[in-house]
């Protein structure tokens, strides 16, 4: 079975980690603020937003136990990719359609959070596929 350790692949951990960060934060956020969020957003989506943080805080702490292993099957380094490129796809989809139900700094703060997942993508793409280019030595 091919993994991806951090010692021959830095970059895609490094990456992770701070996507695991990332996400357990704004799920701290969503769910202590959810009131708070829904006001800046403009919207009332309180429910949505507990929902939605205590998921993401389910998807950090999978990625900080695969951090924790050193050790990622590749399917799984795929899988994260394809939950952070349908986080960012969703937002782009939520903003094009719903614009209207959001105040402009609810707009600002979806917006910041899609472009922070969308760095951590390209990180976590481009790590992937230089290594499945080279054959490098990230797979054991």
């Amino acid at each position: 079975m091919n993994h991806i350790n951090s010692q021959s692949h830095p970059l895609f951990f490094t990456a992770i980690k701070l996507n695991a960060g990332f996400s357990i934060i704004c799920a701290g956020f969503m769910l202590i603020f959810s009131k708070d969020i829904s006001c800046l957003l403009g919207a009332d989506v309180k429910t949505e937003l507990l929902i939605i943080g205590g998921f993401l805080l389910l998807f950090g702490g999978w990625l900080s136990y695969l951090i924790q292993t050193d050790k990622v099957k590749r399917t799984d380094a795929w899988m994260i990719v394809a939950g952070d490129v349908a986080w960012v796809v969703y937002t782009e989809i939520l903003v094009l359609f719903y614009a209207t139900f959001f105040s402009f700094p609810g707009l600002l703060l979806i917006g910041m959070t899609s472009l922070v997942v969308g760095i951590f993508t390209i990180l976590q793409s481009v790590s992937l596929f230089r290594e499945s280019k080279t054959g490098g030595p990230a797979i054991n």
